[in-house]
């Protein structure tokens, strides 16, 4: 599970760990499912995503 401090309707999320949790789950084999978990107040219209180096 990983914790969400905002959510887009698109399912992007917005984290607090600077990708941490993103790039430890791509480095797994068998890739596993991942789970976010926020709350509905947590909600944002648009998150700009990036990509991760």
């Amino acid at each position: 599970m990983a914790a969400c401090a905002g959510r887009s309707a698109d399912g992007y999320r917005l984290g607090q760990g600077g990708g941490y949790f993103d790039r430890a789950l791509a480095n797994l084999t068998p890739a596993p499912h991942a789970i976010g978990i926020w709350l509905l107040q947590s909600r944002m219209a648009t998150i700009h995503p990036s990509r991760m180096t």
